[in-house]
Parts: C-alpha cells; sequence; structure tokens
C-alpha cells in the first residue's frame, strides 16, 4: 500500500527520525536587512511595525545599519507628462499599495493608469530606498535575506477595480534587487503585466485580471534546489492527480509530500473546519486522493532542536481511509498542525494570510 505524507508545514529543508543539519552555510544576523514602517507623525499611535521591528532585531541581535525605515506617504505620483496625477497610499489594511484615483483607460500607453501609478510608488517609495540605503552603508554584497514588518505592504495593485487577483508580490520584486540592470529588470515585468491584460493594446473588459508571474531565477532555483535536495521530485499542483494515478495504474511505490495547511480559494472550498479559533476553508486534496488510490496517511511532526538542525516523527493517521467518514483525516490534520503552532508559535508562516476567509468563531 502506498503511502501519502501530508505535510503541515512547508518550510521543512531536510527530515529524518533523528536529526541532521540542514544548512553548513548558515547566514548569520549581518546577513539580515529589516525594513519597518516609520511612525507617522500624524498618527503617532500606530507603532505596530517598529515595535515588531524593535522586538525582531533584539532576538535576532541584527546589527543597526541593517535596519532600514520606510515613510510610505500617501502620495501624489505623476508618471511622466501624459497621465494625470494619482493619489496612491496603503490600502487593505496596509497590506496593498493602491491608487485611491479612479483608473482611467490610456490607449496612447496602452495602460490602465491605476496600475501604472501604484508600480511606481513601489519603486520611489520601496525599491529606492532600500537600494541606497545598501548601497550607502556597503551592504549590498553582504545582505541575503530582507525581513519586511508588518505595515510593509506586500502587493502592488494590479488591476484598475483594487481586487486582488494577480495583484504583484512587493517581496518578488525586492529579492532581484541586487541583480544586474534591476530597472529594467522591473519594467520588464510591468510591460508583461499589461500586455497579459490588454493585448494588442486594447481597453480592457471589465473584470480583466491580469496574471503577473514574476520569474525569479534566484528565488525558483533556490525552492527546487532545497525541496529536491534528497531526490525528491517535484511536480506542478496540475500535474499531481495525473502523476498519482499513473504510478498507481503502473505499480510505482511512491511517497507523496503535500502543504496542506494554507487556505484554499474560497470558491472551490469543500470544507471548513476550525482552526486556531475559528471556521476556515480547507484543502481537502490529500485525504480526497488518500480515498481514492487507497494510501495510508501520515502526519509528519517535527520540532527544532537547534539552528541548522531539525527532527521529526510520524503520527500514522489512518491505515484504512475508506473506512473514514469524510473529512474526518483532514479535521484531525488541521487540530494537530494547531497543536504545532501553539507549541512553538515562531515557526509558523503567518505571512499567508491563512484567515482571510472566516465564516465564523468556533465554539
Amino acid at each position: 500500500m502506498k503511502l501519502l505524507f501530508i505535510i503541515s508545514m512547508f518550510f521543512i529543508i531536510y527530515l529524518s527520525i533523528s536529526e541532521a543539519q540542514t544548512n553548513a552555510n548558515i547566514p548569520g544576523p549581518e546577513n539580515v536587512l529589516v525594513v519597518y514602517k516609520a511612525p507617522d507623525p500624524n498618527n503617532p499611535a500606530d507603532t505596530v511595525s517598529q515595535a515588531i521591528k524593535d522586538y525582531y532585531v533584539a532576538a535576532r541581535n541584527i546589527p543597526t545599519i541593517n535596519v532600514v525605515p520606510l515613510e510610505l506617504p500617501r502620495k501624489v505620483i505623476s508618471v511622466g507628462d501624459w497621465s494625470d496625477p494619482h493619489v496612491v497610499k496603503l490600502g487593505f489594511d496596509d497590506q496593498n499599495i493602491v491608487d485611491s484615483t479612479w483608473a482611467k483607460w490610456d490607449s496612447t500607453h496602452c495602460v490602465d493608469t491605476a496600475k501604472f501609478h501604484a508600480w511606481q510608488y513601489f519603486i520611489e517609495e520601496i525599491a529606492n530606498p532600500i537600494r541606497d540605503h545598501l548601497e550607502n552603508n556597503n551592504l549590498t554584497s553582504t545582505i541575503r535575506y530582507i525581513v519586511m514588518c508588518q505595515g510593509v505592504p506586500y502587493k502592488i495593485q494590479a488591476v484598475g477595480d483594487w481586487s486582488s487577483p494577480g495583484n504583484v508580490s512587493v517581496d518578488g520584486l525586492l529579492c532581484m534587487l541586487n541583480t544586474d540592470d534591476y530597472d529594467d529588470f522591473v519594467e520588464t515585468i510591468f510591460n508583461n503585466l499589461v500586455d497579459d491584460c490588454y493585448p494588442g493594446c486594447v481597453p480592457p473588459p471589465n473584470h480583466c485580471y491580469s496574471s503577473p508571474v514574476i520569474t525569479n531565477p534566484y528565488f525558483d532555483k533556490l525552492v527546487k534546489r532545497i525541496r529536491s535536495k534528497f531526490k525528491a521530485e517535484l511536480i506542478t499542483t496540475k500535474e499531481t492527480i495525473a502523476t498519482i494515478e499513473n504510478n498507481y495504474r503502473n505499480n510505482v511505490l511512491s511517497l507523496y509530500g503535500f502543504a496542506s495547511d494554507q487556505s484554499p480559494r474560497v470558491s472551490a472550498a469543500h470544507h471548513w473546519a476550525s482552526f486556531m479559533g475559528h471556521v476556515v476553508p480547507v484543502h481537502t486534496g490529500a485525504e480526497m486522493l488518500a480515498k481514492r488510490f487507497d494510501m495510508n496517511v501520515i502526519f509528519l511532526r517535527t520540532k527544532k532542536v537547534k539552528r541548522g538542525y531539525y527532527e521529526a516523527s510520524f503520527e500514522l493517521l489512518s491505515d484504512d481511509v475508506k473506512s473514514v467518514p469524510n473529512y474526518e483525516i483532514t479535521d484531525q490534520f488541521m487540530k494537530l498542525v494547531e497543536q504545532q503552532i501553539y507549541e512553538a508559535p515562531e515557526f509558523y508562516l503567518w505571512t499567508h494570510k491563512r484567515w482571510k476567509h472566516i465564516k465564523e468563531k468556533a465554539q
């Protein structure tokens, strides 16, 4: 019988029954840049970003020179001499850079101006200040990681009506900050985004969402190297069912790993479960596939022993999946994930907005 792993934390680099060193070249505090939103003089009570920065810097012994404050004001942006000035600000709880001026189609430049002004704000208020800080303090070749504290937006508006689909990731762009011809790289991403929604310079239809895929060769190569280090075969989501079915038909003994703790698209949610005090949509694909192909389900419990070292244990959820009522395995998995978060909340990736869809508070 084939085995199916449901992996609760997708950032695990290497796991074994005992312990194993994951990275011999572990970065130090000097390799980390911390970026936060500076306090607003007009809103002195808004100190969340600064408080998070203070805590992280103290906990990780980050050098003072490795800290960058960003003003991030509400700002009027003008693009060349062809567009009207637009007011750009932080919206959606300071999570997105948004244009508060109504979008207008510019047929000469083939662009929805709301996108263009929000994009320009990213360059002026985030990318350039960080790049200048690195260059002025001789940190360009030292910094390997950028930590953005809450208050620094992580998306750039990509559609005129402020909707979320297709919005561009700020950290995805910042990963390439030290590359040659960065400005050309950013411009290419923007042009690709425009072309995707406005092919042939035609005004966009209603609800035209561009779907930019930022080709970040550095991060893409890093993730693939980490996840395939021990001869794992990486496949896309679309290939999952076909791959498992093909192995099943050809009697190929396989082990499959799923990162199932994130939030699915609410329109595609088949089941809602209690998680950290709220009822939220959950992924059910792993349970569905286990029942379809009669596979055991095992929970992988992980624990950080010390820096660079992890310990793992395996917990059987079911070896007779077809006899278990639907969604019971998924509910059990979510409870185990929740238990691990309570035990060590600092290792959970809180950045992916797990509670963006909430039905109700759990009883």
